[in-house]
């Protein structure tokens, strides 16, 4: 399944990259401009074939927000839905975000990265910010599904979902992606 259908769409017409003052002067994130108007013909179509495919996905996932490209699950978990964030590994590294072990508990808050498998090498594709975990659970318990935990993530093009850890388009093959927890730890600027 492809859930990137709206980076084709010739509806979107603007692109501009924001840069962020860092050591690095890279484009951190994108905006996008669209033209296609809420309420319109066009607009209903996309949300109801959306919903039939988050079904498909995870019949239990509450829709939090619209869809939009106007910023990327990235964008959403570690800068504040402020763009669509293309380089997701020197934000971590930069913002001081600390890699969490299996044993150590995690906590609303903490960020969840979703990474796929490519030439033997694991890349973040996909993060969310935890909601909820049932009884203190760490790590290990949390990806073995002995613990419950609650995502809001946004899925590509389309709006943001809360749902189980385990049910998101990034899951459904299962011997190519790995789940990792991270979690904010900068003490000053």
């Amino acid at each position: 399944m492809d859930i990137s259908t709206w980076g084709t769409n010739p509806a979107i017409r603007k692109k501009e990259n924001l840069y962020l003052t860092s050591q690095f002067h890279v484009p951190i994130y994108d905006f996008f401009e669209y033209r296609i108007s809420e309420g319109s013909q066009e607009y209903l179509n996309l949300m109801q074939n959306e919903l039939k495919e988050v079904v498909a996905i995870d019949a239990e996932a509450i829709q939090r927000n619209l869809s939009t490209c106007c910023y990327n699950c990235h964008g959403l978990s570690l800068a504040s839905r402020r763009g669509w964030l293309n380089d997701v590994e020197i934000v971590i590294k930069n913002d001081s975000y600390k890699l969490l072990e299996n044993n150590e508990a995690l906590l609303p808050g903490d960020i969840v990265a979703y990474l796929d498998i490519d030439k033997g090498e694991y890349s973040i594709t996909h993060t969310g910010i935890i909601s909820y975990v049932s009884d203190n659970g760490n790590v290990e318990q949390v990806i073995s599904g002995n613990k419950k935990c609650i995502i809001v993530s946004k899925w590509g093009m389309w709006g943001e979902y809360i749902h189980n850890l385990l049910k998101c388009p990034y899951t459904k093959n299962t011997t190519t992606y790995k789940i990792s927890f991270y979690r904010f730890t900068r003490t000053c600027y």
